[in-house]
């Protein structure tokens, strides 16, 4: 029986496939960052605009993202 403490032969093992997976998660994150940067940055302007076609439909799209929970908006995006 395999106790519960650090096996150093399982974690040498798998240590490519964690560097992977972490390397993966770092480029989606700045992936996103970056997406969610720009996409702020419009809105903001679009909302600030003295224009109603800029103003209003980013309004509309700030008070839907404010309105619904991250869980349903998640799974909106899944």
């Amino acid at each position: 029986m395999v106790g519960l403490g650090f096996q150093i032969d399982l974690f040498v093992r798998i240590l490519p496939e964690l560097l992977r997976g972490a390397s993966i998660t770092i480029q989606l994150t700045a992936f996103s960052v970056a997406i969610g940067t720009l996409i702020g940055l419009f809105m903001g302007m679009a909302r600030i605009s003295h224009y109603k076609i800029f103003s209003v439909p980013s309004a509309l799209y700030v008070e839907f993202i404010r309105g619904t929970p991250l869980l349903v908006q998640i799974m909106i995006v899944y």
